[in-house]
This record gives structure tokens, C-alpha cells and sequence, in this order.
């Protein structure tokens, strides 16, 4: 008798395994330490003179607060994403 099976069928991958939890840790250390590597290169006045310009500051919030939410949902509504895709992708 086969066992019963209600999920969606995700072959060989153990999400939860030792390889994806390396894969895990080793992205984060990698997002982290480039970050750090930027910044550090950096003087307080090269970081606080982008800040001045009110247009950039301006611009900067509105593409990364409504630009780019809308049109990850128009992507998410183009291409008929699931909901679960379609929020993570807004």
C-alpha cells in the first residue's frame, strides 16, 4: 500500500537539510560582509552629502516605496503568479 502524499511534490530537495542551511548561512555571510566592505570604504562625509540633495533623497524614496512596488505587482498580475510568488516579489 503507498503512502498517502498531499503536498506538492518536491523531489530529492530536503528543504530543511544541512545543505540548505549551509546555503543559507553562506548567502547571509556573503550579503553581509559585501555590505560591510562598502561601507567601510566610505567617509561619513561621502555618505551624508547624497543626503543634502532633497531631489535625490525625493526620487530615491519614491522609486523604492511606489515604482518598484507597482510594478513587481504588475509583473506578479502579467505573468499570473500565485499568491504566495506574487508577494514576495512585492
Amino acid at each position: 500500500m503507498a503512502a498517502s502524499h498531499s503536498g506538492p511534490d518536491t523531489g530529492d530537495i530536503d528543504a530543511d537539510g544541512p545543505l540548505s542551511k549551509a546555503v543559507t548561512i553562506t548567502m547571509l555571510s556573503f550579503v553581509v560582509s559585501s555590505m560591510l566592505a562598502m561601507g567601510a570604504g566610505l567617509t561619513v562625509a561621502q555618505i551624508i552629502e547624497p543626503l543634502r540633495n532633497a531631489r535625490l533623497v525625493v526620487f530615491s524614496l519614491l522609486a523604492n516605496f511606489i515604482f518598484m512596488p507597482l510594478v513587481a505587482f504588475a509583473l506578479a498580475k502579467v505573468l499570473r503568479l500565485e499568491q504566495p510568488l506574487g508577494v514576495g516579489a512585492g
